[in-house]
This record gives structure tokens, sequence and C-alpha cells, in this order.
């Protein structure tokens, strides 16, 4: 295990995952959910797993991108349309 980079802007942990291809980063917990930089590096870097610990040490969190599927049985053109909707919906609600 190698320790590359401490505290800092996000562009320059970006840039230390970029230059060691990077495989974990630990941080500090941002809260429930991941800010929008942190999503962004993840994007980038989708094998990248973060680890988050909160303030006090108590809580640990992995954070990964995962492919998800979902089988859609006896589908008809009026399913698949509506399947299209729901979809596009949720990808403008994240």
């Amino acid at each position: 295990v190698g320790v590359v980079g401490g505290g800092g802007e996000m562009a320059d942990l970006a840039a230390s995952v970029d230059a060691c291809a990077a495989d974990v980063v630990l941080a500090e917990e941002p809260g429930p959910a991941l800010p929008d930089p942190w999503l962004r590096l993840m994007y980038l870097h989708p094998r990248l797993r973060l680890l988050t610990v909160s303030p006090d040490g108590r809580r640990a969190s992995i954070w990964r991108l995962a492919p998800e599927r979902r089988v859609l049985a006896d589908v008809t053109p009026r399913g698949l349309a509506d399947a299209l909707r729901a979809t596009a919906r949720l990808a403008t609600a994240e």
C-alpha cells in the first residue's frame, strides 16, 4: 500500500489519482451523499474506491460505481416507452 498526498484541494487529489493510478482514496466522510467533486472523480476513474470515515472515526463507508441491470419481463412497445421515460426521469433527477 502506498500513500500519496494528504489534505489539499480536489484538483490536487485528482492529479495524484491520475499520477499514481490509485485504487482507493481515503477521505473524511462528506455527509450522507457524495458531493459533486467526488462523483466527478469517481466517474473519471470508474474502478476507484472511496473509503470515507466519519469525523468521530466511528463510521466508515466504501463507495464505488457499479453497473446495474433490471430485467423487464413481457416487454411491449408501450412498456418499452414507459421504461424509457422512467429511465430518463431518473437520469435527470440525479
